[in-house]
């Protein structure tokens, strides 16, 4: 995969998707390829110890899961177009 901009935040993420002409990250940023502009991100997202990121536009909704510091693991499912946290499930360690 070629990008048209260097995208230097994208180096901190260890997960990342493209999807729908965006690119998303485990860290909760979306980018714009072509431009390397930071569309949007996701809170919450980044509080764990890592995360995995799967957004699914025929849905409208990113996916993470996220490792807890307290060794649980949530899933975290958010509205592509508004950003905001529809809702999470929580799986104890």
């Amino acid at each position: 995969m070629r990008f048209g901009k260097r995208i230097p935040e994208c180096s901190r993420a260890n997960d990342f998707w493209f999807d729908n002409g965006l690119l998303y990250t485990d860290r909760g940023e979306v980018f714009n390829p072509d431009t390397g502009a930071l569309v949007g991100s996701y809170a919450g997202v980044n509080n764990g110890l890592m995360s995995l990121v799967y957004p699914e536009s025929a849905t409208n909704a990113t996916f993470f899961l996220v490792a807890e510091f307290n060794g649980d693991a949530t899933i975290r499912v958010y509205n592509q177009t508004t950003f905001a946290l529809i809702g999470t499930m929580t799986q104890p360690g």
